[in-house]
């Protein structure tokens, strides 16, 4: 299983640092195999950029909505989200698991915009959301247009999505990992460089639980 000290040393190897604007992106290969799933990698990404960092995830939305809830979530409407969240039926209106992480963190920030969704923590999240609320274009790639503005980087998890590969100013880097055990004892290694290159493995050590991270600079 993977934790949180796991997924800090993948960050780590991705070249995050502190003070960083993050925006997040994709899906866990094996979000199951993650103690507690996206909360736990959340909580490892804002580990990463410390106080002084952001970060944020955009979600298309299936309908058009007016710009608002530049706000901080209050605990009663974390707590009817989390309830909701637990009826399937209601779980279906959300478009990923990563946003229901975001929004069940204490310090979401959330904004709505025709055709996206916005969600935002960390110590310039409300600077974030209002910034993307003003400046954000309509297009499929303007979540990659936000980033620039915002003078973040965005991190992509699991497989290439369509609209993070439209901007052909970014920069990427690959780290695909997964659990090595050695003696009993099972730590976070990569199977990928920086390049690339792939690294040989170890026979019979590794357990296959290959999770990509990718993470883009825009020049």
């Amino acid at each position: 299983m993977y934790d949180k000290k796991d997924w800090q040393a993948a960050l780590l190897h991705c070249g995050i640092q502190k003070g960083e604007n993050l925006i997040i992106s994709g899906s866990l290969s094996y979000e199951d195999k993650t103690i507690d799933g996206w909360p736990t990698l959340i909580e490892a990404c804002l580990s990463m950029v410390g106080g002084e960092g952001s970060m944020m995830t955009i979600v298309k939305s299936p309908r058009c909505e007016p710009c608002h809830s530049d706000r901080t979530l209050s605990s009663s409407s974390r707590e009817k989200f989390i309830k909701q969240w637990s009826h399937s039926s209601y779980s279906l209106t959300l478009a990923h698991p990563l946003e229901a992480a975001f929004l069940m963190h204490d310090e979401v920030r959330k904004i709505m915009h025709p055709g996206f969704r916005f969600y935002a923590i960390g110590k310039y999240a409300p600077f974030m959301v209002r910034k993307v609320s003003k400046h954000f274009p309509l297009h499929e790639d303007g979540p990659l247009q936000a980033a620039i503005k915002l003078k973040a980087r965005l991190i992509h998890f699991g497989e290439e999505d369509p609209w993070v590969m439209m901007s052909a100013h970014a920069d990427e880097v690959i780290v695909n990992g997964g659990i090595n055990h050695v003696d009993g004892i099972a730590k976070w290694e990569t199977f990928l460089d920086k390049e690339g290159k792939t690294i040989p493995q170890p026979k019979n050590t590794w357990q296959i639980l290959n999770e990509k991270v990718r993470l883009y600079e825009f020049n």
